[in-house]
C-alpha cells in the first residue's frame, strides 16, 4: 500500500488523493469481509462455543429479538491479554459472534447475554456499516488535506 501511495504522489501529483482513496476503501472493505476467515485465524483459535447452558441462552435470545445468529465461537484472546471482549461479524446473511475466553471466564451465563445484546444493537442499529462508511469518508479527507499540504495549495 505505501509502495502504491508514493507511486501515485509521483504519477499524478496533486491528484493522487482521490486514486489512492478508491484503492484504500477497497482495501478496507476487504480486510473486514475477510478479518475473521483468514486474517484472525493466524493469530488466535476460533472454537465453537460448546453445547450447554450459555449456548442455549444465547441462541433463545437471538431467536427472541429475530437475530439471525448461525455462528458463536470463543477466541484464545487470553494468550495475549487479560481484557474480557466480544464482537460481531456479519458478510452476506453469515452472523458471527466471537465471544473471548475471558470474557466467559469472568462472566456468568446471564450477563454474556447482556453482551450479546449489546452486539445485536449494533446490528440492529447498523453501526458497522455507518462505522465503515465513515472511516472511508475519513480517509478521503485526510488524504485530501495531506494533497494540499504536500501541493501547497489553498484550499
Amino acid at each position: 500500500m505505501l509502495l502504491v501511495f508514493l507511486w501515485l504522489i509521483h504519477q499524478m501529483g496533486a491528484d493522487f488523493w482521490w486514486q489512492f482513496w478508491i484503492i484504500a476503501a477497497a482495501f478496507m472493505v476487504m480486510i473486514n469481509l475477510f478479518y475473521t476467515a483468514w486474517i484472525l485465524p493466524l493469530f488466535n483459535k476460533l472454537t465453537p462455543l460448546d453445547e450447554g447452558d450459555l449456548k442455549s441462552k444465547i441462541l433463545h435470545y437471538a431467536q427472541s429479538v429475530d437475530f439471525p445468529l448461525d455462528n458463536i465461537f470463543v477466541i484464545d484472546g487470553s494468550k495475549r491479554s487479560s481484557k474480557a471482549n466480544a464482537f460481531f461479524f456479519w458478510f452476506w446473511q453469515k452472523e458471527k459472534v466471537v465471544l473471548y475466553d475471558t470474557l466467559l471466564d469472568q462472566h456468568p451465563p446471564d450477563e454474556l447475554v447482556a453482551v450479546l445484546a449489546h452486539e445485536v444493537g449494533h446490528y440492529k442499529k447498523k453501526h458497522i456499516l455507518w462505522s465503515m462508511f465513515l472511516s472511508v469518508v475519513q480517509v478521503g479527507l485526510m488524504l485530501f488535506l495531506l494533497a494540499q499540504f504536500i501541493f501547497f495549495r489553498k484550499i
